[in-house]
């Protein structure tokens, strides 16, 4: 009898592993999960319930800047000149800062959850992810995504560890998630560091250097194409819509309210 009841136990517990396996596939792409039928789907499961606990805590933490009807002020790069950031944000609700904080350069502000910052490539990574106003890169706010990291034009007068962090680009696996979560997602407005390769020379009258956050970049707004992005990393104010997407890009310490 024990084993009868066991039995049935074990059957029921399968169908209920083996529905929610199906329902994460139907929310994945076709990238993310092997449809291969012999697949140890306990193994699958167990890593698919880790990513969705992990993107359930970011929804936490940024739930502070969806929760507000205010606009948001979007500041270009500080460069450590923290003094004046914290100047240009203090009197608005929510702010988000698109790089080149200066982490890992000069003790960075705490102005709690709503004033927040994206990595640049003059930031370290170590320092942004300990830090409390950090967003993670890839990370999903509404219909907003944020993408930190660029390369370095100046790196080889740089000193590693210290000025300059060999991570200062994501990998290709990371744009890769990155990528596959934009197809899903269809963002209405990214918030990067860098811009696409593909829109430089109409920006800035410059030829691309082709870096490797650039041509991810140009997929990202190939499987979504955003009606807003937004990034610095040029030192420069642009406003100019190309295509179906408004880029601006703001200079150091600039700011625009959206």
């Amino acid at each position: 009898m024990v084993d009868i009841v066991m039995h049935c136990v074990i059957i029921i517990l399968k169908g209920f592993l083996m529905d929610i396996l199906t329902r994460l596939k139907i929310l994945g792409s076709g990238s993310t999960y092997l449809p291969n039928p012999e697949l140890e789907f306990y193994t699958v499961m167990a890593d698919s319930i880790k990513e969705i606990e992990r993107l359930r805590q970011e929804i936490v933490r940024l739930t502070p800047m969806v929760s507000t009807n205010n606009k948001i002020r979007y500041v270009g790069d500080v460069h450590g000149k923290i003094a004046e950031y914290v100047d240009i944000v203090k009197n608005v609700p929510c702010s988000v800062q698109v790089g080149d904080m200066g982490a890992g350069f000069v003790p960075l502000a705490n102005l709690g959850p709503n004033h927040r910052f994206i990595r640049g490539n003059h930031d370290s990574p170590e320092v942004c992810k300990n830090h409390p106003s950090w967003i993670r890169d890839g990370a999903v706010e509404g219909d907003t995504m944020y993408i930190g990291g660029a390369w370095s034009i100046d790196q080889h007068r740089r000193i590693p560890g210290v000025s300059w962090w060999h991570d200062e680009e994501l990998s290709i696996a990371e744009f890769q998630e990155i990528i596959l979560l934009a197809e899903r997602v269809q963002p209405r407005v990214i918030i990067s560091h860098d811009c696409p390769a593909s829109v430089v020379s109409k920006l800035f009258g410059l030829e691309p250097i082709e870096t490797r956050t650039q041509q991810a970049l140009n997929v990202v707004i190939e499987v979504c194409e955003p009606e807003l992005f937004i990034f610095g990393h040029w030192h420069t104010n642009v406003d100019m819509v190309i295509g179906n997407t408004r880029y601006i890009c703001l200079d150091e310490l600039a700011y625009i309210d959206i």
